[in-house]
């Protein structure tokens, strides 16, 4: 089901995205949303935006087992009569070229690979229709020639550019992607991969990580792949560490998955700290920590995602090194490991 329909059948309520900042959507097929990130689907336009009322983009991330995933941004008309009205580059109708035909679905899936196959009833959609990292729906530099598709208002068969851009800023590695919105008036900054790691190789011959005497890299089947990290039972030596090169970046973002066993409870924590002076540092000070109870009640035996984004305390450091921890008397794992900067 679109999202669209997911909206009428009062399944979800869209969110409207921040501007120039990055917008976390969760996956919306098989996976247990938490209360760190919780928005499935955003809504730009209807008023806004440069749209008209009744016009606008949704945008959600869907992947399921035989769909590689991506962003899927939808094109949405409330003005149109049908879900069978095709519209299509090079399409005439009328004497009309399209779009100014006024020709499209009530409810369009813009195909980011520009092929418009649903409409030329080419196939019944594929990844290549998703938007994945890197990619970026753009407004028209012309009305008629695009290119297509793009964030122009299209109602009753006006064209307009919106100035609206989306940017995709991750990619389907985890239970969220992320995206980040221009109305066309703000600058966008793009975010810089500082660090990834899902740990299917062994992190631990990696210069970018440290870890305590009773931490590692296991191999289990609760693991997302292959392997993830385990961090013991509240131990003092039970850490892991990256160092991050900070020296060009005032922003960072870090976003990972984490799984907890039965004995996580009530009031424990994972913590994640940071140190300028390295990992032999007694010097540690908390970024965030993530506390079990309301409104985090994580379920146990599932992997919930997290992200933070964290402004750099003022130094001069080449490097930050940030480490998680845990105050709970039980195992944690930890994985898809992403720390941006810009």
């Amino acid at each position: 089901m679109s999202a669209w329909a997911k909206i009428q059948l009062g399944w979800t309520t869209p969110q409207t995205p921040i501007l120039g900042e990055e917008n976390r959507v969760v996956r919306s097929e098989e996976y247990t949303s938490s209360n760190i990130a919780p928005n499935r689907i955003y809504k730009i336009g209807n008023g806004e935006f440069g749209f008209p009322l009744n016009e606008y983009l949704l945008i959600e991330y869907r992947k399921t087992v035989w769909l590689k995933g991506g962003i899927a941004i939808y094109h949405v008309d409330e003005h149109a009569q049908n879900h069978d009205e095709e519209g299509y580059p090079e399409q005439i109708t009328d004497g009309l070229a399209w779009p100014s035909n006024g020709h499209h679905y009530k409810v369009a899936l813009l195909a980011a690979d520009g092929n418009y196959d649903l409409e030329k009833n080419n196939n019944q959609g594929n990844s290549a229709d998703l938007f994945n990292i890197s990619q970026s729906l753009l407004p028209s530099t012309d009305s008629m020639t695009g290119p297509f598709p793009n964030s122009d208002s299209y109602q009753d068969g006006n064209i307009v550019p919106t100035g609206v851009e989306i940017y995709v800023t991750s990619d389907t590695e985890n239970s969220f992607m992320s995206f980040e919105f221009s109305d066309g008036t703000t600058k966008y900054k793009p975010w810089k991969t500082l660090l990834f790691e899902n740990l299917e190789r062994n992190a631990k011959k990696s210069s970018d990580f440290s870890f305590g005497s009773t931490a590692k890299v296991v191999k289990k089947n609760k693991c997302l792949g292959a392997r993830c990290v385990v961090i013991k039972m509240n131990k003092p030596t039970s850490t892991m560490s990256m160092s991050i090169p900070t020296s060009s970046v005032n922003k960072l973002q870090v976003s990972f998955e984490f799984y907890v066993d039965r004995r996580f409870r009530r009031g424990d924590e994972i913590v994640l700290e940071y140190s300028n002076a390295g990992v032999l540092s007694d010097d540690w000070s908390t970024v965030q920590s993530w506390v079990k109870g309301k409104p985090n009640n994580f379920p146990k035996k599932k992997w919930v995602s997290a992200t933070l984004d964290w402004s750099l305390p003022a130094n001069d450091s080449l490097y930050t090194v940030l480490r998680f921890r845990t105050t709970a008397l039980a195992n944690i794992y930890i994985d898809n490991i992403t720390v941006r900067g810009k």
